[in-house]
């Protein structure tokens, strides 16, 4: 099963909490998850790294529309948030899934990505108590300094500054079908020939001189 899968299936089977520590969320990603965030009963929790190639406006409003506790930390900088751990909390289990790959369409779905499932049992006290301090201390990461919560107010200084923007940035790199086929460009193929002439000319006006 993939990753996508994995989360999708644990939302299905009515969480009541569901943590995300992603540090790489890319809108491809998110795209894919959403569909599961609609019309759940499970609370939501966001902690994700944002940068200017793979966070938009728009992603930022979706999720502020399904949690009130979206925390981000801006790997513009130097130093970056990585992680990437999905945590399921329901009333007699929890399940984490640690996987080392970005959360997009790529990462969660197409690619051959492995990832860890383990799950806490919650009838037992001790590994209740294990879990719930290791939520405890997952969660701290929201005071470390360079992290904030999102708000509609915080997206348009985020957008001001060109730390995300307003819509999905593309690099449009569309080869042609002569260059598929390994053929050059007439427009190429010209410059080509004139270039080699004006070399020819110079030849030959070089040795008319000597």
């Amino acid at each position: 099963n993939t990753l996508a899968s994995a989360i999708s299936k644990s939302l299905e089977e009515n969480a009541k909490k569901a943590y995300f520590f992603i540090g790489n969320f890319k809108e491809t990603g998110y795209k894919i998850l959403e569909e599961d965030f609609i019309d759940i009963k499970t609370k939501l929790f966001f902690y994700i790294g944002i940068d200017k190639k793979a966070t938009t406006r728009g992603m930022l409003e979706g999720l502020l529309e399904y949690s009130n506790d979206v925390f981000y930390y801006s790997n513009n900088n130097l130093n970056e948030f990585v992680s990437n751990i999905c945590i399921f909390e329901y009333t007699d289990r929890a399940v984490m899934y640690v996987s080392g790959s970005n959360v997009s369409e790529s990462g969660i779905q197409t690619d051959l990505s492995l990832y860890t499932k383990i799950v806490y049992d919650l009838k037992d006290a001790n590994e209740k108590q294990e879990y719930k301090a290791q939520i405890k201390e997952l969660q701290k990461v929201e005071n470390i300094e360079g992290f904030s919560k999102l708000d509609k107010e915080k997206i348009e200084e985020l957008v001001e500054n060109k730390e995300i923007f307003s819509t999905r940035q593309y690099n449009h790199s569309v080869m042609s079908i002569s260059e598929l086929l390994g053929k050059k460009d007439k427009k190429e193929e010209k410059k080509d020939e004139e270039t080699i002439k004006a070399n020819n000319e110079d030849v030959y006006k070089k040795d008319i001189e000597i």
